[in-house]
């Protein structure tokens, strides 16, 4: 981690940042949310968060949540405007929008169990403005087929 700035607050069970502005690995990131049952063994955690992602912390993320490898971001990319909830042993929650340096803008909603990931709504914007907008979208651990619904 490199310099931060903001500020936090830790009390007998919890962490608190408030616009923490950090370089980590490869990112800069401005982070603000909470950390339950800190630091003993930790629960759930509640974040939202802006900025710029390379390439390894996309992928730290990507096996953190255990996503599958046809699903991984492609770096680098810019995260704005995002929640994320991560609760242990058993879901992860996005909501967010992700630029890529394609000139690509996704805004997406999900949540990764144990035993699937939902898409619950995802809108992909080119470069020529086209969008493409899924509703709903469910794949589960093990299978290769996923159910979709969307425009």
């Amino acid at each position: 981690m490199e310099d931060a700035t903001g500020m936090f607050k830790i009390t007998q069970d919890e962490l608190s940042l408030n616009n923490i502005r950090t370089g980590i690995s490869d990112s800069v990131l401005n982070v603000s949310g909470t950390f339950r049952e800190f630091p003993a063994d930790i629960r759930k955690i509640e974040l939202s968060l802006q900025g710029d992602i390379g390439p390894g912390a996309t992928s730290w993320v990507s096996r953190l949540i255990d996503l599958p490898t046809e699903m991984q971001l492609r770096p680098p990319l810019t995260v704005t405007d995002a929640a994320v909830s991560w609760e242990k042993d058993s879901k992860t929650k996005f909501d967010g929008k992700l630029a890529f340096g394609t000139g690509i803008e996704v805004s997406l909603r999900l949540t990764k169990t144990p035993d699937a990931l939902t898409v619950h709504e995802i809108s992909i914007k080119d470069r020529d403005d086209e969008n493409f907008i899924i509703k709903t979208a469910q794949i589960k651990a093990g299978e290769q087929e996923f159910t979709l619904t969307g425009s």
